[in-house]
């Protein structure tokens, strides 16, 4: 062997990769998400062994029901704002000034909905003070989102990236403080989660107010522009989001909270892994849109997706393979059960991540319908078998339904990006 071309290979290699400015913000996303995923497992064993099963499944209860809401009013004008932004960075002014437009329509919106629910007693299975803290945390997570959409499309990774480590850091030091202190409960849990967002939300509404030299502006015209494209991703995105969650909201309706607590542990986990991909598709979009040609970007997107199917390939067999000991030496024998729903999840997760980075491509090209179509499909099929599987096979069938229920969505996309290809080729 000729160990000086594969050292002048390799060196080529890294140089490469080191002049790549996608490469290179990948990365950066990669490894600051891999830093959130410590914290946020840590959090989690800390809370799972604090609050039991039982809090856990409150906990990812009332967050369930919280980015359902988030998902309901925010009308994917989070990707439209991306989009939109990436195409025409002089848009930002504009786009920005109606985002802030929407927070006081939703503050208020969320204002009513207390006082509805107070009047006429209406209960939600949680405290009134967890719902209290639902309804001021969805205004400011759902124009979280739309922020953080405006600085990918501005390429602002390392501010995109700032923003979810101050999330990150400070729902960890707060948990963290009142678990040292031995008063952590379900609701200091989610109280930290709100403090957290709030601060993200400031720094986000400063950053960009600085890169409009605060001259943000209503606009009317715009906004009509971007709603057609920010409703098919508004219907695309809450299929999806409703079939990764129905599961947890299932579970807890057939199985109690213990039980709900025990698969959100193994959910919660198994999306941890997608980290790798989201990262990916984060920036992808941008990427794709600034190709010069329908030809590039597929030659691009297909690059892509080899790349991230044997990286993923290999993450999810090796978690498979230690995941079981691990959940039990970090979480405790009583959530032994959460160890063979996170190896029934895998398939399900691989499946997903290539999801993202198909839809990334659909996204620009603005082939929204068939997300649409897929994403409705596999959420209506993950329903029928949650109903039939949990029933008879407890946590266990909600992950068999998931995984299966996502092969469905990344297989009919799949299938018509294929189509897109061979029409490019012709």
């Amino acid at each position: 062997m000729n160990f000086r071309k594969v050292k002048d290979g390799t060196g080529a290699a890294f140089d490469k990769i080191r002049k790549n400015d996608f490469i290179k913000n990948v990365l950066r996303v990669l490894i600051n998400g891999g830093y959130l995923y410590v914290l946020t497992f840590i959090n989690s064993v800390l809370i799972a062994r604090t609050i039991g099963p039982k809090g856990q499944g409150i906990v990812s209860y009332a967050n369930t029901l919280g980015g359902m809401a988030v998902h309901l009013i925010g009308g994917g004008l989070d990707l439209a704002d991306r989009y939109y932004v990436a195409r025409n960075k002089n848009d930002l002014p504009g786009i920005l000034g109606n985002t802030m437009a929407l927070f006081g329509l939703y503050m208020a919106a969320g204002g009513l909905f207390f006082l509805v629910t107070f009047a006429f007693n209406v209960t939600f299975d949680i405290s009134g003070f967890l719902l209290i803290l639902l309804i001021a945390r969805v205004p400011l997570e759902t124009i979280g989102l739309q922020m953080q959409g405006m600085l990918l499309g501005l390429t602002e990774v390392s501010l995109y990236n700032r923003s979810k480590r101050i999330t990150g850091f400070l729902y960890s030091m707060f948990v963290f403080i009142f678990w040292i202190s031995g008063v952590i409960s379900s609701v200091l849990v989610l109280l930290s989660a709100f403090i957290a967002y709030l601060a993200s939300f400031g720094m986000m509404l400063f950053a960009l107010c600085k890169r409009c030299a605060i001259r943000m502006n209503l606009n009317a015209g715009l906004f009509r522009s971007m709603l057609p494209y920010g409703f098919k991703s508004y219907i695309g995105v809450l299929f999806n989001y409703f079939l990764l969650r129905s599961d947890v909201l299932m579970v807890d309706y057939f199985m109690g909270k213990y039980q709900t607590g025990l698969y959100s542990t193994a959910s919660s986990l198994a999306n941890i892994l997608l980290t790798l991909t989201s990262s990916v598709a984060l920036l992808l979009t941008t990427r794709l849109i600034e190709l010069p040609s329908e030809e590039a970007r597929f030659k691009f997107e297909n690059r892509i997706i080899c790349t991230v199917s044997v990286l993923m390939a290999f993450v999810v067999l090796a978690v498979t393979v230690f995941s079981g000991w691990a959940i039990q030496v970090f979480y405790g024998m009583q959530y032994k059960d959460s160890a063979f729903v996170f190896r029934v999840l895998m398939p399900g997760i691989f499946c997903w991540g290539l999801n993202s980075i198909i839809s990334s491509y659909l996204a620009v090209v603005n082939q929204l319908n068939i997300t649409i179509v897929a994403s409705a499909a596999a959420f209506f099929f993950n329903l029928v078998l949650n109903y039939y599987l949990i029933r008879r096979f407890g946590i266990v069938g909600a992950g068999i339904a998931s995984s299966l229920a996502y092969l469905t969505d990344v297989a009919i996309r799949g299938i018509y990006y294929f189509k897109l290809y061979k029409g490019c080729k012709k």
